[in-house]
């Protein structure tokens, strides 16, 4: 089963690697909103020192390693899951000796896999470049900034699998898609850092999900206390369990009640 697993992620990776006009795009484009993202935080700081515990160097920072890693660990975008259902090709899937949920993490870990090279880096480089990141705080953060965005990279595809998962009694997971997609932009990181937030809304939010998704790596890469840097990896590692065990319910609970019109 791990052969097969690994396969169908290096083809994963080997796929995502062959657009390379798109994948010129996509790198502009989010060089494009990192730019955007450090001059909106950098300008919130005119007339204060510190805002949520984040010095400007924090905050410009938190926007390059999110911006950068939003690909990597992924906040939207699409499995074929949702498009399986819709066509019935999902009955077929379900007859391959291989579990849905497993081929689609493979995959899906295989392109993240492409895109920690070919997207983030290069825009760790921009965000450097613009003198708006700092180095990891201490060498602790660095080595632990990769397995979290491991165990990032995870929560992010099972959430996504969810969400098409919904296919099964919708006529089309779009509208799910959309609703989640705005939380997950407010409750990553994505928008502000956690922190920025009023105190229960930020505790909240940090308990989500989504905040093991962007938020976690990039704050560990930012700094944090030890207490704290125990913490995010062990939520992490709950929410990886978690939303795993969840994912596995609603696919069994969904295939049980599946019906294919049409032979």
């Amino acid at each position: 089963m791990l052969s097969v697993l690994t396969a169908f992620a290096r083809a994963s990776f080997r796929q995502q690697a062959a657009y390379r006009v798109a994948n010129a795009a996509g790198l502009a484009t989010n060089a494009m909103f990192l730019a955007f993202r450090v001059a909106a935080l950098s300008a919130c700081y005119g007339h204060r020192d510190v805002i949520g515990g984040f010095s400007p160097a924090d905050a410009t920072t938190f926007a390059v390693v999110t911006q950068a890693t939003l690909m990597v660990a992924p906040v939207w975008g699409t499995l074929g899951l949702a498009n399986d259902v819709r066509t019935g090709q999902i009955a077929v899937e379900l007859l391959r000796p291989v579990d849905p949920y497993a081929v689609a993490l493979a995959r899906r870990l295989g392109a993240s896999l492409w895109f920690a090279g070919g997207r983030m880096v290069p825009l760790l480089l921009v965000g450097a470049a613009l003198g708006a990141l700092s180095p990891p705080e201490d060498l602790l953060a660095a080595l632990v900034f990769l397995p979290s965005l491991a165990m990032s990279a995870v929560v992010g595809t099972s959430l996504l699998f969810l969400i098409e998962l919904s296919a099964f009694w919708l006529e089309s997971e779009r509208g799910v898609r959309m609703v989640v997609t705005g939380v997950a932009g407010v409750a990553s990181g994505l928008l502000l850092p956690l922190s920025w937030y009023p105190p229960a809304v930020a505790t909240a939010l940090a308990w989500s999900p989504w905040a093991a998704v962007l938020d976690a790596p990039a704050r560990i890469w930012v700094g944090v206390s030890p207490q704290e840097l125990v913490r995010t990896l062990v939520l992490q590692a709950g929410w990886v369990v978690a939303v795993a065990l969840l994912t596995r319910l609603v696919l069994a609970r969904a295939t049980r009640h599946l019906q294919i019109a049409g032979g």
